[in-house]
């Protein structure tokens, strides 16, 4: 991608050589259930192994996979997706709360609350 097509003016290099994460969301985002991969390393328990998909969203993409429901998959993929970043942007709002508040020297708490 040339520099001038984004904001930040990066030139983005072509690749043909995808990491197993880069497989492991195409194969999610685009589960060809009918179709075997040409990689027998692209399938469904590595894709979720690799993302680290587990618990209630794996049931229901394997679920949804079984039944050869491709729009089950990417729905439920983007569930956990969804899911997953909110609970990061709670885990990062937490640690910066934290980080704030043992910043504030315990004898201004005590001033401010008398």
């Amino acid at each position: 991608m040339p520099a001038e097509w984004n904001t930040q003016g990066i030139t983005v290099e072509p690749t043909s050589d995808l990491s197993p994460l880069d497989k492991a969301f195409a194969f999610l985002n685009y589960p060809f259930i009918t179709t075997p991969s040409s990689d027998p390393n692209v399938n469904l328990v590595n894709a979720l192994n690799t993302v680290g998909i587990t618990g209630t969203y794996r049931q229901n993409i394997t679920a949804e996979y079984g039944e050869g429901d491709w729009q089950g998959v990417r729905a439920e993929f983007t569930r956990w997706a969804v899911n997953y970043k909110a609970l990061a942007a709670q885990a990062t709002a937490v640690a910066e709360r934290e980080a704030v508040a043992a910043a504030v020297p315990a004898a201004a708490l005590v001033a401010a609350a008398a």
